[in-house]
């Protein structure tokens, strides 16, 4: 469960664009609204950031070279990774953003940016993830709970019920 100090802790965003300018423009302005931000200039450089960096929330161009924000996002779920992500985009490409939310994406937003809605949104993302790390904290809590009192039952399978029974509930609102 995360700490009383997390609570107050600076949203970290993983920001992904293959445009520099576009990048270090958007990087400072999200660091003046007190944001720890990272940089990454393509997608397979985003996947290598977040096995050390760990991000509250990941910010991605939709098309970029070599790994479009889409394949990104898939590998990110295909890997088990759980926070938000938010796309930017300057195209109308409709499919892939529905094809997206199927993988984990939770909004995008149009180029060009209004920055403060940009901030506003990654404000509310950051608070999304770590309303699920307090979940997941309580979800392990309360199995372990379950485990003193069902000892015929696994602490990992319990847990593992429990968090499948938080994502039924979550999914179904």
């Amino acid at each position: 469960m995360p700490t009383k100090g997390e609570c107050f802790k600076k949203a970290r965003i993983l920001l992904v664009d293959d445009d520099p300018d576009s990048s270090e423009l958007v990087s400072h302005y999200l660091a003046d609204h007190d944001m720890v931000i990272k940089l990454a200039t393509s997608g397979q450089e985003a996947l290598d950031a977040v096995e050390s960096f760990v991000p509250d929330v990941i910010v991605t161009d939709v098309r970029m070279p070599n790994m479009t924000g889409d394949t990104l996002l898939s590998d990110l779920h295909s890997r088990g990774y759980k926070k938000p992500v938010l796309f930017l985009t300057g195209y109308d490409d409709l499919g892939t953003l529905l094809r997206s939310y199927d993988h984990g994406l939770l909004g995008f937003l149009q180029k060009p940016i209004d920055p403060e809605i940009l901030a506003a949104v990654i404000r509310r993302f950051a608070r999304l993830e770590f309303q699920r790390r307090v979940a997941e904290g309580t979800i392990a809590q309360l199995a372990k709970i379950a485990y003193s009192c069902l000892p015929d039952e696994s602490e990992e399978g319990l847990i593992s019920k429990a968090r499948n029974a938080a994502v039924s509930i979550v999914n179904a609102t």
